[in-house]
C-alpha cells in the first residue's frame, strides 16, 4: 500500500512540475507578423504577449485588447478557454514554446 501512495504522490509532483514549467510570459514569434483569427490570417500585427499564471488563468495582450480566461495542461497540449467561451489550443514543443491554432502561430517563452 505504501508503494502505491509513494507512486501516486510522485505522479502528482511530476504533473505539477510540467504545469509549473509553463508558467510565465510568452511573446508571439517575432519572425511572423501574421495573426491567426477565426476569420482567417491578418498580416502586420503588433506583438502579442501571453502570460500563463500559477492559478491556471491566462492574460493575452493582443494589440489594444486584453483577453483573459483559464487554461488546462494535458499531454503536450495547453487548452485555453477565454472568459467569453472561445476555446483554443496550443501544442507544447520541446522548449516549452506554444504552437497555437488561434492568435499566433507560435508563442515563445521568455527566459
Amino acid at each position: 500500500m505504501k508503494k502505491y501512495l509513494i507512486l501516486l504522490s510522485g505522479l502528482f509532483l511530476l504533473t505539477g512540475c510540467e504545469s509549473n514549467e509553463l508558467v510565465g510570459e510568452y511573446v508571439a514569434d517575432g519572425t511572423q507578423d501574421v495573426l491567426i483569427t477565426e476569420d482567417g490570417p491578418k498580416e502586420n500585427v503588433e506583438a502579442y504577449n501571453l502570460e500563463l499564471k500559477k492559478d491556471n488563468t491566462f492574460v493575452l495582450e493582443a494589440g489594444e485588447d486584453t483577453i483573459t480566461g483559464e487554461y488546462q495542461v494535458g499531454e503536450n497540449k495547453v487548452t485555453m478557454q477565454q472568459d467569453d467561451g472561445t476555446v483554443w489550443a496550443c501544442d507544447i514543443d520541446e522548449d516549452n514554446n506554444l504552437n497555437c491554432d488561434l492568435y499566433a502561430a507560435q508563442f515563445v517563452k521568455q527566459k
